[in-house]
């Protein structure tokens, strides 16, 4: 592979901010490598959608970000990635995709003991068994607990991570384990690229003898293992590495959410907003 090639951008796609998670654990693996992060915000959130439509969202979110020649795209949502990961690997054979959700599932996994794993995601990440189908396909025996926490999204997205709001919700979704901890989860999966941000109020009320996936690490370590074996780090100084950001709706609320999470000042000329084709004028099969 060239030294173009490596000097080439990773894409992130998200359906708005949560991926931004994905990004910065990205950043902090792989410091010197450039980066541009879609965030689809007029279309958010993807979870209320059918697979139809989040596919075709995809899709055109997927053509604006082929057009900046990425040597990898990281599907950094869990909708997207359950929904429409393999057909986008059919619509883009040349080029590298990655998701989010079997990293994770790939993690958890290697370092359950008892096989009793918790699934803390959005509801509709949950009802799409996005996380189940596949522990349950690799372990026939587990025992699978899902959850969903929506409200959790919120919490994030408002900064509140280290309040003790976050906390108390935190308690609430997770009472029925905490009532019976020898029946707890040895293994928790945050499938929700919201909540990495919640993992030290996680860690608070779960304990320091759980472990706690989440999909921002895992994702991180799965991209840099595949560069890695492609021969497509990046060997630029640091200095020189760049972040850009595309949007589709409100760049000012876009970077007054993402400051509000990651606490993370994204300065306004980093941020441009695109027009991606509307869903009909794009066929599915």
């Amino acid at each position: 592979m060239n030294l173009n090639s490596k000097k080439q951008p990773i894409a992130l796609f998200d359906s708005g901010v949560g991926g931004l998670t994905v990004l910065n654990a990205l950043k902090t693996h792989l410091p010197q490598e450039n980066f541009i992060y879609l965030g689809d915000t007029a279309r958010v959130p993807y979870g209320s959608k059918s697979q139809l439509t989040v596919q075709k969202y995809a899709v055109s979110a997927f053509k604006a970000l082929i057009e900046f020649k990425p040597k990898l795209i990281v599907i950094a949502c869990n909708t997207a990635s359950c929904l429409a990961l393999s057909y986008l690997k059919l619509q883009f054979p040349n080029t590298p995709i990655i998701g989010v959700i079997e990293p994770g599932v790939q993690k958890a996994l290697s370092v359950s003991n008892s096989q009793q794993f918790g699934i803390i995601a959005t509801a509709s990440t949950i009802a799409q068994q996005a996380y189940q189908i596949p522990l349950s396909k690799a372990r026939p025996k587990a025992n699978i607990f899902p959850i969903a926490a929506n409200l959790l999204v919120g919490v994030a997205e408002e900064g509140w991570q280290s309040s003790p709001i976050a906390k108390d919700i935190i308690k609430h979704y997770l009472q029925n384990w905490l009532k019976a901890p020898n029946n707890k989860p040895d293994t928790v999966i945050l499938g929700c690229t919201h909540f990495p941000i919640l993992k030290p109020a996680f860690r608070h009320v779960l304990g320091p003898d759980c472990n706690i996936v989440d999909s921002a690490s895992t994702t991180a370590n799965n991209v840099a293992n595949w560069l890695t074996s492609q021969n497509l780090l990046n060997n630029q100084a640091i200095s020189s590495a760049n972040t850009n950001y595309l949007v589709t709706d409100s760049p000012e609320r876009f970077a007054r959410i993402a400051e509000q999470m990651t606490q993370c000042l994204i300065p306004a000329t980093a941020i441009k907003w695109v027009d991606l084709p509307s869903p009909s004028a794009i066929t599915v099969a």
